[in-house]
């Protein structure tokens, strides 16, 4: 269980402690010892480590199950994009509880196997998908510094590549997706 929490940010998951063979009682046990404590219900994170934003983005996607991937300004976060504030985001399948104390969570009926990535180990999506998901967050100017930023200043990602994403997932209903368009 240590070995995986090591590349999880120092997290497991209570399915994966389940699957690893730790019975519930050795993790609660563990919990009163001081040996691990739970950031949210369904995750465990050993003590020892650091409680840092790459530690809070893997509880947050553990505490959403295993088709959960961060989305939004967390996926923002791991691509390393300067000045956009860390928000635990994450985005899961329709269906089940969407609320969850500490996380922002999206639902998805339109991910695409081509807008998911690993980055810095984490489960999350593509730059330019990421853009596009923001496009429901941001309003006009804020999306339209981001996307210049990441297509002129820093060439992180295409106008194209946006573009692309954007229309791959285009839908009535969709908030944010003509604003984007008049951005671009």
């Amino acid at each position: 269980l240590a070995d995986l929490a090591r590349t999880q940010g120092g997290c497991v998951s209570l399915d994966q402690a389940g699957i690893a063979g730790v019975a519930p009682w050795v993790w609660q046990r563990a919990v009163r010892a001081g040996l691990l404590e739970r950031p949210h219900p369904r995750v465990l994170r050993f003590t020892g480590t650091a409680a840092d934003e790459l530690s809070g983005v893997w509880a947050s996607v553990l505490e959403m199950g295993s088709s959960a991937r961060a989305s939004h300004e967390a996926a923002l976060w791991l691509h390393r994009v300067p000045r956009v504030p860390l928000v635990a985001a994450v985005s899961v399948p329709p269906g089940g509880s969407h609320l969850h104390a500490g996380i922002r969570v999206h639902r998805f009926c339109d991910l695409i196997l081509e807008h998911l990535v690993v980055v810095r180990g984490v489960p999350t999506t593509t730059l330019a998908r990421a853009v596009v998901d923001m496009a429901s967050v941001y309003r006009s100017a804020r999306l339209a510094e981001l996307v210049d930023r990441l297509t002129i200043s820093t060439r992180a990602t295409t106008v194209g590549a946006i573009v692309r994403a954007s229309r791959q997932v285009n839908r009535r209903g969709r908030r944010g997706i003509g604003n984007l368009a008049r951005v671009l």
